[in-house]
């Protein structure tokens, strides 16, 4: 419970609108930030990538923890080779793990489990297919092959935040998350639609068991293959976090898959469908494990080919890892040569911006023409905070912050016809709601928010703008805790 409570506290927040405005995630354009970075074997890899990224951390420890670990592959090259080799490989079979739960006539147990389980539904494995179905509607109404990493990321949460009250006995929000995650990102993307009841033929329900079992030792052996790569290469402080779990329960995995290949083996498809649906929490945590390996391979990956990349000015467009200041009492950011990710390196122009700290500009306003770069180097800065907040890098030179625990941005301001507000009177509301959620802050805790405004309240006459712009930026300066940047 004190883990629990320690990770809620150092959960980054932000307006999850923020992610799609600062182009982070995007249900309707390709280019996106993320399409950068994500250099995955594994769809488990996409989901743990993705979802690291978008929900961020506060906690320098684990912090640390994962720029260690993208450093051990980033300088071993042997590491770094033969983990990706061996997570392709898993890669091939991923989707059989999932092909009985991920499939249009499995979304309930079949018959005979349902009779060995006294009628009890596996909560676990419906919640999965429902899920997954909702996945389906998205990816169909926004039609991009991106909308199935976005979708999962956080359609997938959201359905669970709203169902609090579902009990899943001894499976926590992460591994359930994770493994629906993975689970309706396969369906998303092939395409499965979902019954609540359909009618389940026994052949086609062994072979969707038979593939699962096949893609469950893949997972086994996958697993076994990067522990020992671990156990061999990697520094003891630098280990992934999922690493003790899955080292925790080896001995119960080998029997469960002893077990499993034992049953079919006598052909009984059926019981060990039983043992795959009881151990779901075993299963989850060895696709999390294997998630948390591919994310941090693929930003070893990315920081390698940026390290090697110029742009036409002959000036280096990289990607490093950045420091945390801790000792400022007010919020500081320094960086050097940042640059936006979504821009080609070709033609990207890097910029400095250094405020707060001893430097007594704690905030600033930003002017100029349209088309001038004003929103993308605003962008860029968002988006140097969110990456240096879930793997502790940077698109830049150099990177220096204190943590942030708000990062909160008013960048697309439009009506709100259903709620009868008019484009002023919405970014009223915003505005007000983005003061509610800074006075939730604790600033002797060391509590700080950045805040960006771009065109503030464009929804009305220049003048009354100019007059309510200035007013609001004042309400920001007054508050010692906050870093706020005007557009």
């Amino acid at each position: 419970a004190r883990k629990s409570k320690q990770k809620e506290e150092s959960k980054l927040l932000f307006n999850r609108s923020l992610l799609e405005d600062a182009s982070i995630f995007s249900p309707t354009r390709a280019n996106t930030v993320f399409s950068h970075i994500d250099c995955t074997c594994t769809q488990a890899g996409q989901i743990v990538l993705s979802g690291t990224f978008a929900e961020g951390s506060t906690d320098l420890v684990v912090l640390k923890q994962r720029a260690d670990m993208i450093r051990e592959f980033i300088k071993n090259e042997d590491l770094r080779k033969n983990s990706r080799a061996t997570l392709r490989e898993f890669g091939k079979h991923e989707a059989e793990l999932l092909s009985r739960w991920a499939s249009s006539e499995s979304s309930a147990i079949n018959r005979e489990l349902a009779r060995a389980k006294a009628g009890d539904r596996n909560k676990v494995i419906e919640w999965v297919c429902n899920t997954a179905s909702t996945i389906k509607w998205g990816a169909v109404q926004f039609g991009t092959p991106v909308a199935g990493i976005a979708a999962a990321t956080f359609a997938v949460k959201s359905i669970f935040d709203n169902r609090a009250n579902t009990s899943f006995t001894g499976i926590s929000q992460n591994t359930a998350l994770g493994i629906a995650a993975v689970a309706s990102l396969y369906a998303a993307k092939n395409g499965y639609i979902f019954g609540r009841d359909g009618n389940i033929k026994d052949l086609e329900e062994r072979n969707l068991i038979t593939k699962s079992v096949k893609g469950f030792n893949s997972l086994v052996t996958t697993v076994r293959k990067l522990t020992q790569e671990l156990t061999e290469h990697a520094k003891k402080e630098s280990l992934p976090t999922s690493f003790k779990a899955v080292i925790d329960m080896k001995d119960v995995v080998a029997e469960l898959q002893k077990n499993i290949d034992a049953k079919m083996t006598n052909n009984d498809p059926f019981s060990a469908a039983m043992l795959l649906s009881n151990n779901v929490d075993r299963i989850s945590t060895m696709l999390l494990f294997i998630g948390e390996m591919d994310a941090y391979l693929s930003m070893a990956r990315h920081y390698r080919a940026l390290q090697k990349t110029r742009n036409t000015d002959s000036e280096r467009v990289t990607v490093d890892f950045c420091t945390f200041n801790t000792t400022s009492t007010t919020p500081y950011i320094r960086a050097e040569g940042y640059w936006n990710p979504i821009v080609p390196t070709k033609i990207v122009k890097t910029n400095n911006l250094e405020l707060g700290g001893a430097t007594q500009s704690r905030n600033a306003v930003i002017t100029g023409p349209n088309a001038g770069g004003k929103s993308f180097g605003l962008r860029g800065i968002i988006v140097q905070l969110m990456l240096s907040h879930s793997y502790q890098m940077a698109w830049a030179r150099k990177f220096e912050t204190t943590p942030f625990k708000l990062i909160i941005g008013q960048l697309n301001n439009i009506d709100d016809p259903a709620e009868g507000h008019s484009r002023l009177m919405s970014e009223v509301f915003n505005m007000r709601s983005i003061i509610q959620r800074i006075n939730k802050l604790s600033p002797a805790k060391g509590e700080f928010a950045f805040v960006v405004t771009d065109e503030l309240f464009t929804g009305t006459e220049v003048e009354i703008a100019v007059k309510i712009s200035i007013e609001m930026a004042q309400v920001f300066a007054e508050l010692k805790h906050v870093m706020y940047i005007l557009a």
